[in-house]
């Protein structure tokens, strides 16, 4: 064999026994995303989840203040649909706000095992347990809906924990499910970078995931479901029918972590749990809870993926608006637009403290950030 041909068989090896191939390149051009048409009068606090009704007000959760109210952009008014309680048309929480069959609307509400239903104007209607509600081991079994498709199934993940001489074990995998008539089969499996809370000297320790090559993903109206690998960008489409197609992968800037980088997530890291334990206080009536440490990665990734984010928006023209990595750190949002079968359309990049929330009929919403960490919630053109 001559050194040629040497080089030519090594090089395949290699190529096989790493898999799919890692390009990476400098990013595509961008467009930025058109100055807002509109911006609602009255700030919010967030976590936000939303949903544009047939008139053109905008349904909103608002997680800190507890309130489940329509904004009306013409009238600048928020008008509360519900309150917080356990009522028959009451909530606590709201983990997804979805488009059901019938044009309805779904609140998947964890914290009392239960939907609240509301009709297309956002009337609430009535509320249905979900199976095996009450039972705290059933709840840690059942997956959690993220999105609907146009038919009505239902798509979430499933993350296995368990139980065993009083510590906590979490899967290494995440498991997207499909539902329909409350039966779950599996489409995929992602990475779960989540570990384990360890407890001791009544303080809980949770361990920050650094920036590992997280997964992304989405659902087209039509029931197709869109996985982005974080290792390589490659983006696979599963199809109704259960039948896989993977893509070609696509380009990425390679960029390496700095300690600017890594000051920085540890800090949004305690913030976000802040938040959260804010919240999960209030749920509890203020009780008392446990002080938390967030203890950084050893090792720290030496590079940072290339997905941002690990959900996909699908916006009315069936583009997948996945959220990707920007060379130049300090800038806003960037997505790459991506068609029902993978492939790259387009990119949409956001202003700085400007936030993709979700889409209308021919809008786009996001929120802008103020200085005092309040929310405005912005109506764009859809690009």
């Amino acid at each position: 064999m001559t050194q040629r041909a040497v080089q030519i068989a090594a090089a395949l090896a290699l190529v096989a026994a790493i898999g799919a191939p890692v390009v990476r390149a400098q990013e595509r051009p961008a467009r930025a995303l058109a100055a807002p048409t509109a911006e609602f009068e009255e700030p919010l606090t967030g976590p936000l989840r939303m949903i544009e009704l047939r008139d053109g007000r905008v349904l909103i959760h608002d997680g800190k203040e507890k309130r489940l109210a329509i904004a009306d952009f013409a009238s600048g008014e928020f008008t509360d649909v519900s309150r917080e309680g356990s009522g028959p048309t009451e909530f606590r929480s709201a983990f997804a706000l979805l488009r059901a069959p019938g044009d309805s609307i779904w609140l998947y509400d964890l914290s009392l095992s239960r939907v609240l239903v509301l009709d297309p104007d956002a009337t609430p209607v009535r509320t249905q347990l979900f199976p095996n509600a009450g039972d705290p081991m059933a709840m840690l079994s059942r997956p959690i809906v993220r999105e609907h498709d146009a038919a009505g199934r239902t798509f979430g993940e499933l993350r296995v924990v368990s139980f065993s001489e009083g510590r906590i074990s979490i899967a290494d995998s995440v498991i997207l499910v499909r539902g329909s008539a409350g039966r779950f089969d599996t489409l995929a499996t992602m990475p779960n970078h989540a570990r384990a809370p360890s407890l001791g000297d009544q303080v809980v320790r949770i361990s920050a995931p650094g920036f590992p090559p997280i997964d992304a993903w989405g659902v087209f109206p039509d029931g197709r479901v869109i996985v982005v690998r974080g290792v390589n960008y490659v983006p696979e489409i599963f199809l109704p029918n259960g039948a896989r197609r993977p893509a070609a992968a696509l380009p990425f800037p390679r960029v390496a972590v700095t300690a600017a980088d890594r000051a920085k997530m540890m800090a949004d890291i305690r913030k976000r749990m802040e938040d959260q334990m804010n919240i999960g206080r209030a749920m509890a009536g203020n009780q008392p809870m446990p002080r938390f440490e967030i203890v950084e990665p050893d090792p720290w990734q030496s590079h940072k993926p290339p997905l941002a984010g690990t959900v996909i928006l699908v916006d009315p023209r069936s583009r997948a608006w996945v959220p990707v990595l920007r060379r130049e750190v300090g800038l806003g949002e960037r997505f790459d637009l991506l068609d029902a079968d993978g492939e790259w359309l387009d990119a949409i990049t956001l202003p700085k403290d400007v936030t993709l929330l979700g889409f209308g009929r021919n809008v786009v919403y996001t929120t802008r950030k103020d200085s005092d960490d309040l929310l405005w919630l912005q109506r764009h053109p859809l690009p």
